[in-house]
């Protein structure tokens, strides 16, 4: 028995390592142990090392909300969009829906200032008002998707339109229930009356 154990230490990747580079191998065996530990602890080290977070079974929902966007009257897809500008976009138009879903109250300040909590008051003061949703935002807002969009699909967009769209599962298939305006935007005019 000792002897298939000792067989198969000498054909795993530590072993390799321990016996190539010394330093490495107790720096890799401690990063081991660390996570082992934080497994047992079920401390979040890393996203990528916390396992248990893939081990919850996913629940349906009774209904999915989607945020939909129209410009000048036609749909808006995220892959209309280049990469990284559509992944900005449709994630700021959902933070703006759930904002709209709480009457513009920002459920996430109670979050921030938990997680800032140990920094010096001004720093705490100015990350706060940097990453959390102030009323006065709500109307430069519309201007901002208005430029955002001309610039990622490099033409001008003359006119937004932002949906709540909420849908239901039956048999397997989505099916629209609910679907409401929440933000309507228009690049200013360039001519005057």
């Amino acid at each position: 028995m000792l002897a298939a154990i000792t067989a198969y230490w000498r054909r795993t990747f530590l072993y390799e390592v321990l016996q190539r580079d010394r330093w490495l191998g107790v720096v890799f065996t401690v990063f081991l142990l660390c996570q082992g530990m934080a497994q047992v602890l079920r401390v979040e080290i890393t996203p990528f090392f916390l396992f248990g977070m893939y081990s919850e079974p996913i629940r349906p929902e009774p209904v999915y909300v989607r945020v939909a966007c129209t410009v000048d009257g036609e749909p808006l897809t995220q892959a209309q969009m280049p990469r990284f500008a559509g992944e900005l976009f449709f994630s700021t138009l959902h933070r703006y829906q759930v904002l709209h879903d709480h009457q513009f109250h920002d459920h996430y300040a109670a979050t921030l200032a938990d997680e800032l909590s140990d920094l010096p008051p001004r720093l705490k003061r100015l990350l706060e008002d940097r990453l959390s949703y102030r009323p006065e935002h709500a109307d430069p807002f519309g201007a901002w998707t208005i430029r955002y969009l001309g610039q990622a699909l490099g033409r001008p967009v003359s006119d937004i339109e932002v949906s709540r769209e909420t849908y239901r599962y039956v048999d397997r298939r989505p099916q629209l229930v609910e679907a409401s305006v929440i933000l309507r935007a228009h690049a200013p005019s360039d001519v005057e009356p």
